[in-house]
């Protein structure tokens, strides 16, 4: 097992990390006046949703702790308006 690089911070939607798969290693989702939502899905943006995150509007930060695998490119849909990720790759 591999241990995590620099965090990506994520502030809209798009592909994330390497293009030949890798590891989750964090995820840090904030909002802010709107509901935040973080979808994570390998292979790129038509793959299967490998995870899926909310945060409540005006609400505190959700932070989990993972380590789990993804093939191919990982992509981040990112919705609520002000909302920012940082994920650990």
């Amino acid at each position: 097992m591999s241990s995590p690089t620099a965090p990506v911070y994520i502030t809209g939607t798009g592909n994330i990390g390497g293009t030949i798969g890798g590891q989750v290693y964090s995820v840090t989702l904030t909002p802010a006046a709107a509901a935040a939502t973080l979808v994570l899905r390998e292979m790129g943006s038509g793959g299967a949703i490998i995870a899926a995150f909310q945060a409540a509007a005006n609400g505190a930060s959700f932070y989990g702790e993972y380590c789990f695998a993804y093939a191919g490119q990982l992509h981040a849909t990112l919705s609520g308006s002000g909302a920012t990720a940082m994920i650990e790759l």
